[in-house]
C-alpha cells in the first residue's frame, strides 16, 4: 500500500522550492548588475587613464620641443667659447667680428620653465596609470629629471654672472644679447686675459650642462614613444 504525501508537507516542499528560486534569481541579478557596474567602473578608469596619458603626452612633446630650442643655442655657444679659447692664446690673430659674435653668444642665456600641468593634475588622484613602469618612469621625468636639467641651466648662468662683473666696461659694449656685442679696445691684454680666466670655469661647467640637456632630450624622447605606445593598447 503506497505512502501519499500530507497535503501541507507537499505545500511546504513547493514553497521552499519557490523561495529558493526567487532567492537564485535575486543573487544572479545582483551577480549581473555588479559584473555590469565593473565593467561600467573599468571602462571609466580606462577612458580617464587615456585622457590623462594623451594630456602628458603633449605636455612632453612642448617640454621636448622647448628643450630643442635651448639645445641647440646651448651647441652654438659650446662652438663659440671654445672657438674663443684658441684665439684668444694669439691676440694679433683676432677678428674683431668674429670676437664680437662668439662673446655674443657666451652672454646668452636660457630659462627652462618645465611643463608639469597634465602630471600635477593627474598626481592629485594618485597618477592613475594601469602600467607600473610606465607610471614609474613618468613619475620620475616630472620629479626629477626637469628639476634636475633646470639647475643645471641655472648653473652655468650663476658661474657665469659670478665671474663676467670683473671684466671691465671699457673694452665691449653689450647692444643686443645673444647677437651683438661692441667690442673697442678688444686687444687689450687685461681684457683678453679676464676672458680666457672666465672661460676656465665656463667651458667645463657649460660642457656638463651641454651634455645633461641631451640626456634629458633623450628621456623625453623615449618616455613620449612609451607614452604613445601605450596609447595605442587603448
Amino acid at each position: 500500500m503506497s505512502k501519499k504525501l500530507i497535503p501541507g508537507k507537499d505545500r511546504i516542499k513547493r514553497y521552499l522550492a519557490y523561495s529558493l528560486g526567487e532567492i537564485l534569481l535575486v543573487v544572479i541579478g545582483i551577480l549581473i548588475a555588479v559584473q555590469i557596474n565593473n565593467c561600467n567602473e573599468s571602462n571609466k578608469s580606462r577612458k580617464n587613464e587615456h585622457y590623462i596619458l594623451t594630456e602628458i603626452l603633449s605636455n612632453l612633446q612642448q617640454d621636448g620641443d622647448q628643450v630643442q630650442s635651448i639645445l641647440r643655442q646651448r651647441k652654438i655657444t659650446q662652438a663659440s667659447i671654445i672657438r674663443m679659447a684658441g684665439y684668444l692664446n694669439t691676440p694679433d690673430e683676432i677678428v674683431a667680428d668674429t670676437f664680437s659674435y662668439d662673446l655674443a653668444q657666451m652672454l646668452t642665456f636660457e630659462r627652462y620653465f618645465p611643463i608639469r600641468t597634465s602630471y600635477e593634475v593627474a598626481k592629485v588622484s594618485g597618477l592613475k596609470v594601469s602600467n607600473k613602469q610606465l607610471r614609474s618612469s613618468i613619475a620620475n621625468y616630472y620629479e626629477y629629471e626637469q628639476h634636475s636639467v633646470q639647475t643645471s641651466l641655472k648653473d652655468i648662468e650663476s658661474t657665469f654672472l659670478n665671474q663676467f662683473p670683473a671684466i671691465s666696461t671699457d673694452h665691449y659694449f653689450i647692444e643686443d644679447y645673444g647677437t651683438f656685442v661692441r667690442l673697442t679696445d678688444y686687444k687689450n691684454p687685461d681684457f683678453i686675459e679676464s676672458i680666457q680666466e672666465i672661460l676656465s670655469f665656463f667651458i667645463p661647467n657649460h660642457s656638463g650642462t651641454l651634455r645633461k640637456l641631451q640626456e634629458f632630450e633623450d628621456v623625453n624622447a623615449t618616455i613620449q614613444e612609451k607614452v604613445a605606445v601605450e596609447l595605442e593598447e587603448f
